[in-house]
């Protein structure tokens, strides 16, 4: 995670204080925020607490309309620029302590395909409680990238020994085949990810979810993984190559969903 200098705030237990390093271990969710408004609140707060309730055995007794205050709160604290999106973090930890931190501004506005196109490499690892957005999730994950690095990738996919790509939380997949998309069954533990299923269906495209295996995406034609940002769509795995035509679509799709219902919403 991010070491900010000493003049950059966030959220501990409710009170604005200077930012610190996390105690580990703690459970957490990744919120997309534009313009001082977080959005899908109520739904991150209900990921977090199915984790929490999972590993820790206990959720976070707090309200939507309470951590939306104080993410605006901290945002107005970090100058934060309301033109660019920012990943606001909601933690909880095993003792039962909430904090909430945000990064630097991204270069995007809304959610969006990312301009990075990375190359991946399988990298055979057994992360701990993958369906669930954990520090020991977020370490694994850091691992296996660093590992894809040192040969020459941009990050890795992990994947069991059988050739099993692993459902990990913090990069659901989605892989197109004609006119199929096939996501991970940890897509229907992540917010965007339903968002970005909602929008596979919303161009005509099939939506099944299952395990995907390293032989099926050297035949797929595209493959993206969904974050709080939108959609990264993957250049190639090995010698094989993917192309960016539907990740595009489905990135402006997710945009126009959540514009579509909260338009609807205000009136």
């Amino acid at each position: 995670m991010q070491e900010f200098k000493q003049d950059r705030y966030m959220i501990l237990n409710g009170e604005q204080c200077l930012w610190q390093p996390a105690e580990e271990p703690y459970v957490y969710q990744n919120i997309h925020s534009l313009g001082y408004n977080c959005r899908y609140v109520a739904q991150h707060l209900e990921q977090l607490n199915n984790a929490a309730e999972a590993l820790f055995g206990f959720g976070l007794e707090i309200d939507a309309a309470t951590i939306e205050r104080q993410a605006r709160q901290l945002l107005t604290a970090n100058h934060a620029t309301r033109h660019s999106t920012l990943c606001v973090r909601l933690m909880l930890d095993s003792e039962g302590d909430y904090r909430l931190e945000c990064d630097e501004a991204t270069i995007y506005a809304g959610y969006t395909l990312r301009s990075l196109h990375p190359d991946v490499m399988c990298v055979a690892i057994i992360p701990p409680a993958p369906s669930f957005l954990s520090s020991a999730l977020l370490s694994s994950r850091r691992l296996a990238d660093a590992a894809a690095r040192q040969r020459d990738a941009h990050e890795a996919l992990i994947t069991s020994a059988d050739g099993t790509v692993v459902s990990d939380a913090t990069r659901p997949m989605i892989m197109i085949d004609g006119y199929t998309a096939t996501l991970s069954p940890t897509t229907q533990h992540c917010v965007e990810s339903q968002l970005a299923a909602e929008a596979c269906r919303k161009l005509g495209l099939k939506v099944r979810y299952a395990e995907l295996t390293i032989s099926e995406l050297e035949r797929a034609d595209e493959l993206m993984y969904v974050t709080f940002q939108g959609i990264t769509s993957i250049s190639g795995l090995g010698r094989h190559t993917y192309m960016h035509i539907l990740s595009e679509r489905i990135a402006e799709a997710m945009e126009e969903i959540f514009q579509t219902k909260n338009n609807t919403t205000k009136r």
